[in-house]
């Protein structure tokens, strides 16, 4: 079962120091549990209500959200979020859109080319699949489109195992706190 939210961002942050060299003294123990404390009690006053964001999200929802919000503004997808698993709610039924079809659907949130391409070769795999990620995280960054953000995303949503979801946004935030890289 997943650890807190907490436990899950300090693992998630020594790993994520140690594979880019970062200073010891920088990621002290101490100081990044002070971190997470300031990152959890700012998301408790600041953070916003997002769908995805909601208790028993299927993994399908997730993985698709991480790809959608790809250079996307979280409220544009959230304003699309209801409408596309409607129309996609399994990735059968997404496998079953042609190219064309989730280009036209995909267009209000833009860069709909690439991301109609991600999503119908992922969905074509995953529906073959049976709706089954891999076991292991080699064979989940193999899947078409599955880069190593979307992958951490399946490992931590599918079985607690701390991994960094670090966008550029929170690697700034890592940055400034932590120093550079």
């Amino acid at each position: 079962a997943p650890g807190s939210w907490g436990a899950q961002m300090k693992a998630s942050l020594r790993k994520s120091a140690a594979r880019r060299n970062i200073k010891k003294s920088a990621m002290h123990p101490a100081r990044v549990r002070r971190f997470t404390c300031h990152v959890v009690e700012w998301f408790n006053e600041n953070g916003r209500d997002f769908p995805w964001r909601r208790a028993n999200q299927s993994l399908y929802r997730l993985v698709v959200t991480e790809i959608l919000l790809q250079r996307t503004r979280a409220e544009t997808v959230a304003d699309f979020y209801a409408e596309f698993f409607a129309r996609f709610p399994s990735w059968r039924a997404l496998s079953r859109a042609t190219g064309l079809e989730l280009e036209r659907f995909l267009m209000p949130i833009g860069i709909w080319k690439r991301r109609a391409s991600v999503l119908g070769r992922l969905s074509a795999e995953m529906a073959a699949r049976g709706g089954r990620f891999p076991r292991e995280y080699s064979d989940v960054r193999r899947l078409p489109g599955v880069g190593q953000y979307v992958a951490n995303a399946v490992v931590l949503f599918r079985d607690g195992t701390p991994a960094p979801l670090l966008d550029g946004s929170m690697a700034r935030v890592l940055e400034r706190y932590f120093g550079p890289r």
